[in-house]
């Protein structure tokens, strides 16, 4: 078994790009990790499924990531590389890839010159699609809080917020509700931010 050693991950269901990762996220600092290197059509499935370790794999990683901490912790992940690339994956008990994580440029670019044999048999079975941005992680998280609170809008209840946000977005009155809803929830299927809706949001909390 070939390992690698000190490295920073931030293993989430979604794959983040190292530069869009949060300082509130969840990242650890790997004392030692196991590294497998596989196809590109080997990393190209485990980059876009959730796969499951075989039973001989997941016995060879079980347990074999180290932390840095007063306290050292132990889980079960491993780098997988191509010829290019690196993710990490971190597996539950029946060696299901539930979590990915990408790697700093400046580690990834490290570990890619180190000599690493072609892992053969490299045993998997693909099982559920994984969870891709199509758009950065910062436009994703305003589109959910977007969507939130657009869905939460009730014409019975919210007329005037409603008439309010419409003429902040647009720069128009309108006095049918129910067209003007529509109009802003179409704005975020567009993913239009050239006007920031976010802060027509918060503007208008403090209004009502």
């Amino acid at each position: 078994m070939t390992y690698i050693y000190d490295v920073t991950l931030n293993f989430n269901e979604v794959l983040y790009d190292f530069f869009e990762w949060n300082n509130s996220d969840n990242l650890i600092h790997v004392r030692k990790i196991p590294i497998f290197k596989v196809s590109n059509d080997t990393f190209l499935n485990v980059l876009t499924y959730e796969v499951q370790l075989s039973d001989e794999i997941l016995y060879k990683i079980k347990d074999k990531t180290d932390t840095y901490g007063k306290k050292t912790k132990s889980f079960t992940s491993c780098l997988i590389r191509n010829e290019d690339n690196i993710i990490a994956l971190k597996f539950d008990d029946n060696g299901i890839s539930k979590q990915v994580s990408s790697i700093i440029i400046e580690e990834e670019l490290d570990i890619l010159e180190i000599r690493v044999s072609m892992t053969k048999p490299f045993e998997y079975k693909t099982l559920n699609k994984r969870k891709f941005l199509t758009s950065t992680r910062y436009d994703s998280v305003n589109r959910t809080y977007l969507q939130k609170q657009i869905n939460s809008l009730n014409i019975d209840n919210d007329r005037e917020k409603i008439k309010y946000l419409y003429f902040e977005y647009f720069g128009k009155y309108i006095n049918d509700e129910k067209t003007a809803l529509n109009k802003l929830k179409k704005e975020i299927i567009k993913d239009n931010y050239n006007n920031n809706l976010k802060d027509f949001f918060k503007l208008s909390s403090n209004k009502y």
